[in-house]
């Protein structure tokens, strides 16, 4: 498929071949035996007259003489052939206005010169022209028109605006003095005891430590690891004092068991038995149970 320019005369070929065995091209059709139907941009196929239009190229091959008015059409243009004794054909074909296009390309390179470098279609040699500088040069009258506008009060930030600004700004000396008074003297005081390390960053150190408050030197003191190490044989110590004291109660109950039971055996005496201890304790506690009257 090509691209046909609109409007353009344009041949178009056909290709036949027998019906019989498909495959055989079809030659010596003439065109009384054709028919040929037409579809612009898709539309509908109608009929086309093929007076004069048809040719015969050899080996199948024809080709018919389309007008610029059949091709006026931008869009899909088909066309469908049928011949007696020949399978149908049938062409398909895009018309577009890619030639209007170039066309109009062409008419504005044609004003090209066959040379670029040639400055023959330039009205005046470059070389003549203002340079930069000279040509951002005012004139005295664009000076005083812009000088006007910017003393101009209509327009914000300017004139009376300005004229304030200058006005604030001319009550300041040539030389601005610094706050000399007591003030500057006090900061500069506090200032004055900082302190800096290499990379100029203020040390945070506290100043004038009362060392009279400590009873020893601190190189004196214990290190923090000798001091874990006498907590934990310290803590081991009290853990055996506490073993011990568990053992000491547990023989001060035996003796006071024993003690006992050599008490009792001394008040029952040789051949006393639990039965006589028992009555003992029942009259005992009759006689505390008892009201005697005198």
């Amino acid at each position: 498929m090509v691209i046909l320019d609109q409007s353009v005369a344009r041949a178009l070929p056909v290709f036949l071949i027998d019906s019989t065995d498909h495959v055989t091209p079809k030659t010596g059709i003439a065109e009384g035996s054709v028919t040929v139907k037409i579809s612009k941009n898709l539309g509908t196929l109608t009929a086309f007259t093929l007076t004069g239009l048809w040719t015969e190229i050899g080996q199948g091959l024809y080709k018919i003489a389309f007008a610029a008015t059949d091709l006026d059409t931008v869009g899909f243009f088909g066309y469908l052939v049928t011949a007696t004794g020949c399978d149908q054909f049938s062409g398909m074909q895009y018309v577009g206005t890619l030639g209007t296009n170039v066309a109009a390309v062409k008419a504005k390179t044609d004003n090209l010169p066959a040379n670029p470098a040639s400055q023959t279609n330039l009205d005046v040699a470059v070389s003549t022209r203002a340079a930069p500088g000279a040509q951002m040069a005012l004139t005295a009258a664009e000076e005083t028109a812009i000088q006007g506008k910017i003393i101009d009060d209509a327009i914000p930030y300017h004139g009376a605006s300005i004229a304030a600004i200058k006005a604030k700004t001319d009550v300041i000396g040539a030389s601005v003095a610094l706050e000399s008074g007591g003030n500057l003297a006090a900061i500069k005081a506090q200032t004055d005891k900082f302190l800096f390390d290499v990379s100029n960053f203020v040390k945070s150190t506290a100043q004038n430590p009362e060392l009279a408050y400590l009873d020893a030197d601190i190189s004196s003191r214990e290190t923090p690891a000798h001091a874990t190490a006498l907590a934990s044989a310290l803590a081991l110590q009290i853990d055996d004092l506490i073993t011990r004291a568990k053992g000491l109660n547990e023989i001060y109950d035996s003796v006071a068991l024993r003690a006992l039971e050599t008490t009792l055996t001394a008040i029952k005496g040789v051949g006393w038995t639990n039965e006589t201890l028992k009555y003992i304790k029942e009259l005992v506690d009759a006689l505390q149970k008892a009201t005697f009257t005198l």
